[in-house]
């Protein structure tokens, strides 16, 4: 079997890159991730927990549970491919899948994506607009450049990873306040139709 050139080499990086882009911009995906980093955190507690479950985990089970294979790029369904990932021995009906486990996957999934793409990539899903000299390195290729490398890709993936869950925290309390801000209007429009047919 012969080696593959640079050129097959770079075009597998960039192939794997774009997929693991998709997979880090699919919103169900994103949302089981977070309930599985939210819950094995220990900065967060029962309240956070119960407001990422209502506003995003959920959501995110009754509708699309749509990821793409980091190898292949193929389009499947998480929980399908959670359950039939369990099979013993790949005989059917024989799996036996967990919440945990669709939300465990679901966090190998972004992890795994994020080890495909580029510092420059990270950056632009955070927002930022800060240049960077690492910006067109993989961090997977980081992760095998000695130990500095390696410690910088851990960190860069930490921080992402810390403003993922951050942020996906406070867009559910903020659906939440939303949502008690519609409660109260629907409350306090009941009680002035009331005082209005007392008068």
């Amino acid at each position: 079997m012969t080696e593959p050139t640079k050129e097959q080499i770079a075009e597998a990086k960039e192939r794997r890159r774009e997929i693991a882009l998709k997979n880090l911009n699919e919103k169900a995906l994103q949302n089981l991730a977070l309930a599985y980093f939210v819950n094995e955190s220990k900065d967060f507690g029962e309240a956070d927990n119960s407001v990422i479950e209502q506003y995003k985990y959920m959501p995110a089970i009754k509708g699309s549970k749509r990821y793409y294979n980091p190898e292949t790029g193929q389009e499947g369904d998480l929980v399908v491919n959670s359950l039939f990932g369990s099979r013993q021995g790949e005989k059917r009906y024989t799996g036996n899948v967990s919440e945990f486990k669709i939300i465990q996957d679901a966090s190998s999934v972004i992890q795994e994506s994020l080890a495909n793409i580029k510092v420059g990539d990270i950056l632009k899903l955070v927002g930022s607009k800060v240049k960077s000299s690492h910006a067109n390195a993989y961090l997977a290729d980081l992760m095998q450049s000695g130990k500095e490398g390696e410690e910088m890709a851990q960190k860069v993936m930490g921080a992402y990873l810390a403003y993922f869950t951050s942020n996906g925290m406070s867009d559910a309390y903020s659906q939440r306040a939303g949502d008690v801000r519609k409660s109260l209007e629907t409350i306090l429009a009941g009680s002035d139709k009331a005082v209005e047919k007392r008068r």
